[in-house]
């Protein structure tokens, strides 16, 4: 009978929400011919105008019984919303059907009616056993259901509850189950009127939690003497050597990205990180050089000898200088300093602090010293052959 089969689904089968004519006959006839359902003709009334209103709007769902847990901390955190009451599990799948925020729905004490949504602090199942189940709408996009967490885990650079969207910012990965790792996805920014991008996301799902955009990496083992152009564009020789594109950057910067962070990652019996973290970054437009401005700036070390090994800024005596490459020479020195250096940058003389784009330990012999990786306060006759990688990430704040 329609009461109980609905209402006692096995964890193991699927509830075809399909709604169209066929259905509508089907279940009223059902209605008609139950006599131990809780329902009055008013009820059957209303159902079938729940119906109707379904077949006008022709939504589709299949949902599946999934455990649920943490439901109380749900609706504390506004994940979830009750509506009550409610005259049956049929009435809370539609009114969840019609919600493009939901996820999923319950029906608890047989009256009220849980519509959920994702919740951003991924409360899940995880180590609790539970008897409570919801009813969730099918991910879409080849994602698959993931209990433990209680999400849709999305794949294939989708997004969102149901995986049926792109995401808007490499936080959205996260929220949408993916791992630990480089995820390489089209971000859709037209909520702030700009153009979807192709981008590299590095995400980390364990505490600390963080997302960022991967701008730049140099292992020091390819030239970075490139045109204009290419620089403009970006381009991506292996996966040790990589240059997003300065426009590319300035659409992020217009987006809220605006926390860079320059690492420089060297490997002394163990691993040592030497970061600088420069807030409100803002990269200009190609009709300002792509100068960049920022508020404040803070150097990190992990798992250094701080006394031995100190980083010092390599951005700040940059501020509203334009960028400069061997074919649109915009520093203000009478040489050509990206053709000196052999890498586009942002020169305001032609050996400033730092040079992030230079070659490694291993062509120290073929290339003039200018064109080696130089960083400030850092001994590179010592500390370049120990040099793991350069990279440039942009985060929002």
């Amino acid at each position: 009978m329609l009461c109980l089969l609905i209402e006692n689904l096995p964890v193991s089968m699927h509830l075809d929400f399909t709604v169209g004519y066929g259905l509508l006959i089907k279940l009223t006839t059902h209605i008609y011919n139950y006599q131990h359902c809780t329902m009055n003709l008013l009820f059957q009334v209303d159902l079938v105008f729940f119906l109707i209103y379904n077949v006008i709007s022709t939504r589709e769902f299949t949902f599946t019984k999934h455990p649920i847990c943490g439901v109380e901390k749900r609706i504390a955190n506004g994940c979830s919303t009750v509506i009550s009451p409610v005259r049956s599990l049929l009435e809370c799948l539609t009114l969840c059907g019609s919600k493009d925020s939901c996820i999923g729905a319950s029906l608890v004490q047989t009256s009220s009616c849980y519509i959920h949504g994702t919740c951003p602090d991924l409360i899940g199942c995880k180590d609790e056993i539970t008897d409570n189940y919801q009813f969730t709408k099918q991910c879409e996009n080849n994602g698959k259901w993931d209990t433990e967490k209680g999400i849709c885990a999305c794949v294939d650079g989708w997004a969102g509850p149901l995986c049926k969207k792109l995401p808007e910012s490499c936080y959205d990965l996260i929220i949408s189950g993916y791992e630990t790792g480089q995820h390489t996805v089209v971000l859709d920014l037209s909520a702030k009127n700009l153009p979807k991008i192709e981008v590299e996301c590095s995400i980390r799902v364990t505490e600390p939690i963080y997302s960022s955009v991967k701008l730049m990496k140099n292992s020091g083992r390819i030239s970075h003497d490139r045109s204009w152009s290419s620089f403009r564009s970006g381009y991506e020789l292996g996966s040790a050597h990589k240059w997003l594109g300065l426009e590319k950057w300035h659409i992020l910067s217009q987006a809220g990205y605006t926390t860079l962070i320059l690492k420089a990652e060297f490997f002394v019996s163990r691993l040592c990180n030497l970061d600088w973290n420069y807030y409100n970054f803002r990269l200009l437009s190609e009709d300002e050089g792509y100068a960049f401005t920022f508020d404040s700036a803070m150097n990190m070390t992990y798992g250094c000898d701080t006394t031995s090994y100190r980083l010092d800024d390599c951005f700040g005596s940059l501020q509203n200088v334009p960028f400069s490459t061997f074919d649109t020479d915009h520093d203000a020195m009478g040489a050509n300093c990206a053709d000196e250096n052999g890498a586009g940058w942002w020169y305001k003389d032609c050996q400033g602090p730092c040079h992030i784009l230079g070659w490694g330990e291993g062509y120290r012999s073929m290339v003039p010293p200018e064109r080696l990786i130089r960083l400030a306060d850092i001994d590179m006759s010592v500390m370049l052959p120990h040099l793991m990688s350069l990279q440039m990430l942009l985060k929002k704040p």
